[in-house]
This record gives C-alpha cells, structure tokens and sequence, in this order.
C-alpha cells in the first residue's frame, strides 16, 4: 500500500472525525444556548411576577384605606361605603395583570406555584364581596325584631371589619395572607433572579 492509498482511506476517515466532533460542540453550545434562553425567559417572569405582586399587596391597601375622597363616591351612595368597589374597579388592569402572572408562574415553576397567586385573589374577592354586601345593606333599614336587628348590625360590623381593616397601625388575617403568599412568591422568583 502506498502513501496516497493510505490517505485516501485516512482523509475520509479524518473528515468523518472532524464532522462528528464539530457536530458534538455544535449540540452542546446550541444546548448551552437553550439553557442561556430559558434562563433569560425565567429572570423576565420572575421580575415581571414580582413587580404585579408587589403593585397589588400595595393596591389591597388603597383599596382598604379608609381615607375617602369626594371624587370616589357614586351617584347614589355616600362615598366611604363606594370607595372600596371604586377603587377595585381602578384596579381591574392590575387585577388582569396579576392573573397573567399567574399563568406565567404556573409555566415557568410548575403547577403548585399558583396557590399564592390564589391567595391573593382570595383576599380581593373577600374584600369585594363584603364590600357589595356592606352597600346593598346600608341602603335597607334594620330590621324592627330585637335579635334580627343584632344579627344584622353583627353582620355589617363585619363586613366593614373585612373592607376597611383595624386601621393602619393593627394588621389583620387578610393583610397576613396576602403578605404570606408575597413571601411564598419571593421565594419562587427570588431565585431565578439571582442564577
């Protein structure tokens, strides 16, 4: 066998080598590149979950403070007992936020992550509901019969107790759950920001 036989059977044999080393470096920089992508992806949800979280833990207590301006009042309805539905009602952009980072949350860490973002939600339908109970109930004269009438004060007493709160230096069960579940969405985001 001469030199040029032995190249001719080497060269392709190099070739084949060359091709299946690259192609090995090509998968694992496009696999390092996919990482790289999704880690970027995860950071952006993990930022954008964080800042609607916050936004609405803030708007919760806007829509409790129980400071009333004559500009939120209805038609209708003496503004302290409007506000809160009022205030709601600014908010539905927020709210619609808030539930898209809750699809986001659910895609990006998994199932079990949307307890917290339900949470939250469960406090605003609380507040909202209590809130409408509270204005259709004022708008009714109390009952005449002693204990109906007790009842009934009892009832308001609290849903404005749900709306408005203790007031702003005593923190109530519905300002702790939304707090825990911020802190249950923190330690989900918290490390996708930091990798």
């Amino acid at each position: 066998m001469t030199k040029a036989d032995w190249l001719s059977l080497v060269a392709p044999l190099l070739q084949a080598i060359s091709i299946a080393v690259t192609a090995v470096f090509a998968v694992r920089g496009l696999s390092a590149w996919r990482r790289q992508l999704l880690g970027k992806r995860k950071f952006e949800a993990a930022e954008e979950i964080l800042l609607i979280t916050y936004k609405l833990q803030r708007g919760l207590h806007f829509v409790r403070n129980p400071l009333v301006l004559d500009r939120e009042g209805a038609p209708d309805a003496p503004d302290h007992d409007f506000a809160p539905l009022n205030r709601m009602n600014m908010m539905r952009d927020d709210l619609a936020a808030f539930s898209r980072a809750r699809l986001v949350a659910r895609v990006f860490f998994g199932p079990s992550a949307v307890a917290p973002f339900d949470a939250i939600l469960s406090v605003y339908n609380d507040v909202a509901l209590a809130a409408g109970f509270l204005l259709v109930a004022l708008r009714e004269p109390l009952p005449e019969d002693e204990r109906e009438r007790k009842e009934e004060i009892d009832r308001r007493a609290e849903w404005k107790l749900t709306v408005w709160g203790r007031g702003r230096a005593d923190r109530d069960a519905l300002v702790e759950r939304v707090d825990a579940a911020v802190n249950q969405i923190e330690g989900l985001c918290r490390p996708a920001l930091s990798d």
